[in-house]
């Protein structure tokens, strides 16, 4: 079941009640008026084509987008031609909190904490009774397709893909799938692949790379099933580069030989191959799009789940921390956007988006975009509204202008708060352990190598907890979140604190 706690995050627009009310200091004001008298000359784009693309725990740094050595060209061009990055793209700190987030419009606090590890018994994922994101577009003519991870609940034929507004299906239930054979290490080494229409059993399609095989299913859709004419779509989750670190040979970089060799979780060649071949689903995926005529009406968002585990191959470079827990580098994702010349204007082009835009944002946006109501009041009294805030105009131009999102809740134990002088305050009240590891560290810029590796070797200090309340971090001095304030400004820490548990 949600949190309890479910008053609607979002800003003051539209009729939602308002649980944290934007703080209109100078600089938010001053972006405001810039947005009012600037983003006019652009066009928000009406109904385009959408492909969502997720990266299974793809680190911040695992991508030619801040590394030049990992080889992905293909988005490299992609943003170059056609994208803008998001600089403050934020989802949850594991996996699937972040896409109960992503397909309801809730922040995890108000939809699932649960990382559910079994995919036929757990509890977790999105309660049955919310309106999820197929659907709303669904009510706009959509024609909607996923291909890939679900990892959005399993135990009962509610919550599958088919009943939550996909029409169209082929991927797995669970969390993680060997990658090769779909084997689920989450549900007695059964084959967990399902497909069609009404998610039935796929288990003789199984024996290909689950890139290679969802990115291949997600061109076949391109090409032989949809109408160009139709609205489409299409959530491509790809469990690359999720572990265990496997790749096909033709993908791996035979100069990258500096890694562990004892042990798969520290296998940095095969994590980067895995990048590589889910680079080469971009270019086939807009490819596709281009021959069937879809490219100039298309718009892509290109992003990682959750910081990577920089406690295996993974490097969030240079964020603190990683996957499972709360510092940038778990919940700060590599991302941006994508589109052809009639979604994204031409003078928007290669100019970074620096706001902070969560994942329960894209909701609003893909609804504003296709012209339906984004609001989910209707879903029941006692199942929280969404906290989505439209980000079209930020992303696109237009003649709506939005006052950029003040407050990020990111989780149960951690807060960003930007307050009337524009300065991020962030609290993180819980402790640096996952998965019975310390994972607060900080990584170099090649990582990880053979001669350093968690936990063979030492790593920069870890910032100790100075004060009981949690760390209290200045984004906007400290990004990199080394210098803990709270016991130095114990009053800004506990105003976080409260409105975290509000």
């Amino acid at each position: 079941p949600p949190s309890q706690r479910f008053s609607p995050i979002v800003s003051s627009r539209g009729t939602m009640s308002v649980l944290f009310p934007p703080l209109l200091g100078p600089r938010t004001l001053f972006l405001f008026l810039f947005f009012l008298a600037t983003v006019s000359a652009a066009v928000k784009p009406k109904s385009p084509h959408i492909v969502l693309l997720l990266v299974d725990d793809l680190g911040y740094h695992n991508t030619a987008l801040t590394n030049p050595t990992v080889n992905s060209p293909n988005i490299v061009e992609l943003l170059a031609t056609s994208g803008r990055q998001l600089l403050r793209h934020y989802s949850y700190k594991v996996c699937s909190p972040s896409r109960s987030s992503l397909l309801s419009g809730r922040m995890p606090i108000h939809v699932n904490e649960l990382n559910a590890p079994y995919v036929n018994s757990s509890l977790g994922g999105v309660d049955t009774r919310m309106t999820l994101l197929p659907e709303k577009l669904k009510e706009a003519g959509y024609n909607t397709a996923a291909f890939g991870k679900w990892h959005l609940g399993a135990r009962q034929v509610a919550n599958l893909p088919s009943q939550r507004g996909f029409d169209y299906h082929f991927g797995f239930l669970g969390g993680g799938e060997d990658h090769n054979t779909q084997h689920s290490y989450e549900a007695f080494d059964s084959i967990d692949l399902w497909g069609g229409s009404n998610d039935s059993p796929n288990k003789e399609r199984n024996g290909t790379n689950s890139c290679l095989l969802y990115g291949g299913d997600a061109v076949d859709h391109i090409n032989n099933r949809v109408d160009p004419s139709q609205p489409q779509f299409m959530y491509l989750a790809l469990q690359n580069c999720h572990a265990a670190y496997v790749a096909p040979e033709i993908y791996k970089d035979k100069n990258i030989t500096d890694y562990p060799k004892n042990n798969n979780n520290f296998d940095r060649q095969a994590m980067e191959a895995m990048m590589t071949c889910a680079d080469e689903v971009v270019l086939n995926v807009t490819t596709a799009l281009k021959e069937r005529g879809m490219w100039d009406d298309t718009l892509i968002v290109f992003s990682s789940d959750n910081g990577g585990p920089q406690y295996w191959a993974a490097n969030n470079y240079p964020f603190r921390g990683g996957k499972g827990n709360d510092f940038e580098g778990g919940v700060r994702v590599i991302s941006f956007i994508a589109g052809g010349k009639n979604v994204l204007d031409p003078s928007l082009v290669n100019k970074p988006v620096k706001e902070k835009i969560h994942f329960a944002d894209w909701f609003s946006t893909f609804s504003s975009l296709a012209g339906v109501d984004p609001d989910c009041s209707a879903d029941g009294e006692d199942v929280p509204n969404i906290d989505s805030i439209d980000m079209s105009s930020i992303l696109f131009g237009g003649e709506d202008s939005v006052v950029p999102r003040t407050v990020v809740p990111l989780s149960s134990n951690a807060i960003i708060v930007e307050d009337l002088n524009g300065i991020d305050w962030k609290l993180v009240t819980n402790s640096t352990i996952y998965q019975d590891t310390d994972t607060g560290f900080w990584t170099p810029n090649t990582w990880p190598t053979a001669e350093n590796y968690f936990p063979q070797s030492p790593f920069p200090s870890i910032a100790p907890l100075n004060a009981t309340v949690g760390y209290l971090f200045n984004l906007n001095d400290d990004p990199f979140e080394s210098k803990d304030l709270a016991l130095k400004f114990p009053k800004k820490a506990q105003e976080l604190k409260d409105i975290l548990d509000r």
